[in-house]
Formats: structure tokens, C-alpha cells, sequence
């Protein structure tokens, strides 16, 4: 009988708990294949003469991923990482390891939509499908109170309607175990990687750099600011700080509590806009 294999692309989910994506895979299939590839789209400059990714960002990126795959390690898996383009390499892989479905969060800019239709379509070739799921924001657009087409333009209304009529869905527990197909490749992570710091990066550290905020916060930190770099790569999901921060919501840390959770709600509020917008404009532009 031939197995079951799954294909998860990582992309800005660098963690394994509360990750959909793993978890459905490694549910729902014999072997698991995670991948991460260091699109060269990403590192160029842009036509304004500014790198697309600094040297700090490119730095937390490499060291996050390293996190990541030392994780995935531990748990008798592996990342296997790549430097190119998705479409490219994705469609070998696939044919490779016989892969059957490939897995992804969906993204909602204009670049990383591109890119995923790009993988779309050259896996459509192989007549293999890209499973979409739908995992960076707080409140899952599935529960929200109105259509991505009628998000209301102004954030006050979407903040009472969103917090009275809709909720935040509970984490998705880690994965006990990841098993990847005995024959699969070992890429090495030819990168320089700040061995000596890795301990501050990954989904690990920074559960403990929440529990550290918590205890140390002060009235006029902007704890947010601290997470973000984290929520941007998806080291940890909105969800996990929005449930870790609502525990610790009392009379004494109510300000800092409330700005992080304004925080999260305002995130949303611009990536379901971005949707929003984007629909738009292709709708405006498939009438032309």
C-alpha cells in the first residue's frame, strides 16, 4: 500500500505549534515533507534602490529558520531548505517524493499571492493540488461578522462589530512527532547562522520573551512593538499571544494587557483591508 505524502511549505508560519498546516499534514498523511525556500525575490533591490530585506531582518530570518528546523529535528523530522524560486523547485520536489497535495498559508499582498498562483499553476502541470489555509490573523475570516468585501472601511466600526459578534479560536496544540520519508534528502543549511544566539530565536524563545514582557511590563512600554517581529514571521500566531495576554489581564497590568490586544485587533484590521482592496482591484481588473 504507498503512503501518504504531504508537502508543508513554510513560509511566515516559523513555528510548530498552533500551525494548522503541520498539524492537518502530519493528521492526514504517512510522511511529511517540510520545506522552506529563500526566495531571491525577497533579497534584491527594489526599484527605489532599497534592499527588500535588510541585513537585521535577513539575520532574524536565517537564525528563525535554523530555529525552526532544529525543532523539527528534535521531534524526528527535518527542514529542508532551499534557496530559488517556489515554483521552480516545489513541482521537482513534489515529482522527487511522489508527493501527493502540498500544503501553505495563504498570504494576502500582491507578491505573495503571485507567487503562490505561480506554484499553483506549475503544480497544476504535474497534476498535483496547493492546499490553501488561512492562519495570520487573530479572528479567522471564516467567523467574522461580514464578507472580506464588506469589511468596513473605518477601524472603529470593525473593532465593535468584530469584538461583540465574532471570537478568537483556541491554538492548535503542537505536533507530538513529525515523520518524514526515510529516504528524503538532508539539505545541508549552508548560511551563516549566529550559533552562539540561536537560543533567542525561535517559537521557544519567544514564548518566554512573552512570559518576560508580562512580568517586567511597564506602563509605558509598547510590549506589541517587541512581539511583532515574531508575529511577522509567524514564530508565534496571534491567537498564542492574544489567549497568553487575555490570561494575564488584571487590574494592574489592564493598560499593557489592552494595547497588546489593540495591537493584534489593528493587524487584523489591515491584513483583512489588504484582502479587501486586493479583490477589488481584480475584480476592476477583469472587467476591463
Amino acid at each position: 500500500m504507498n503512503k501518504k505524502v504531504i508537502l508543508v511549505w513554510f513560509r511566515n508560519d516559523l513555528r510548530t505549534s498552533d500551525n494548522e498546516v503541520l498539524y492537518s499534514a502530519i493528521e492526514k498523511s504517512d510522511f511529511v515533507i517540510p520545506v522552506y525556500i529563500f526566495d531571491p525575490r525577497y533579497y534584491t533591490t527594489n526599484r527605489y534602490g532599497f534592499e527588500n530585506t535588510g541585513a537585521l531582518r535577513r539575520q532574524f530570518i536565517l537564525n528563525s529558520v535554523a530555529a525552526l528546523k532544529s525543532k523539527l529535528q528534535k521531534l524526528g523530522g527535518d527542514l529542508l531548505t532551499f534557496e530559488g524560486y517556489p515554483e521552480e523547485i516545489i513541482p521537482r520536489l513534489v515529482q522527487k517524493y511522489d508527493v501527493d497535495e502540498v500544503y501553505h498559508h495563504r498570504e494576502v499582498a500582491r507578491r505573495e499571492t503571485r507567487i503562490s498562483e505561480l506554484v499553483e499553476e506549475s503544480l497544476w502541470l504535474v497534476k498535483r493540488n496547493l492546499k490553501h489555509f488561512i492562519g495570520h490573523t487573530l479572528y479567522h475570516k471564516e467567523d467574522l461578522p461580514f464578507p472580506i468585501k464588506d469589511i468596513p472601511d473605518d477601524y472603529n466600526t470593525f473593532k465593535k462589530k468584530v469584538s461583540k459578534e465574532s471570537f478568537v479560536r483556541e491554538s492548535i496544540p503542537d505536533v507530538p512527532h513529525v515523520a518524514i520519508p526515510p529516504h528524503v534528502e538532508r539539505t545541508p543549511f549552508d548560511v551563516e547562522v549566529d550559533e552562539e544566539n540561536l537560543y533567542l530565536y525561535g517559537e521557544g524563545w519567544a514564548k518566554q520573551r512573552m512570559e518576560e514582557l508580562i512580568t517586567q511590563a511597564e506602563l509605558t512600554q509598547d510590549l506589541f512593538s517587541e512581539l511583532s517581529p515574531y508575529l511577522s514571521l509567524g514564530i508565534l500566531s496571534p491567537a498564542q499571544v492574544y489567549h497568553f495576554f487575555h490570561k494575564h489581564l488584571t487590574s494592574t497590568k489592564k493598560k499593557v494587557v489592552t494595547s497588546v490586544l489593540e495591537g493584534l485587533l489593528w493587524r487584523d484590521y489591515y491584513r483583512f483591508m489588504t484582502e479587501k482592496i486586493s479583490e477589488l482591484l481584480l475584480q476592476d481588473r477583469r472587467r476591463r
